[in-house]
């Protein structure tokens, strides 16, 4: 059994972090849920606290943490795609210009 914060459990945090930002870089997830879910990676994938990739995905998540994102599910069904677009469309525009450039940063570190 390993630790939290032994190589092993890094390792597999950074995979999983990976995972997650080619799904949000895919479309397979929305950019917010793929931020909310990379914020609470933070402190597992071995990262400083400045690093810059995860500073977006947390004032992503900081910023949309009363939406109801884990109702979407993955991958979403198209009825609920459209819900979606309209509820959170312009929430979801303004997190892309934020975490665009970070996503394919953590696919290329991690993966």
């Amino acid at each position: 059994m390993t630790e939290k914060g032994s190589p092993e459990k890094v390792q597999e945090a950074r995979a999983k972090a990976a995972e997650i930002a080619e799904s949000a870089l895919r479309g397979d997830i929305s950019m917010l849920l793929g931020a909310r879910e990379l914020a609470r990676l933070r402190s597992d994938v071995g990262v400083d606290s400045g690093d810059q990739d995860f500073l977006a995905f947390c004032a992503v998540d900081s910023v949309t943490d009363h939406l109801p994102l884990d109702e979407i599910g993955a991958p979403p069904d198209l009825e609920t795609l459209r819900d979606f677009n309209q509820r959170f469309g312009a929430t979801e525009a303004w997190a892309r210009d934020l975490v665009l450039a970070a996503f394919k940063n953590v696919s290329r570190r991690f993966r």
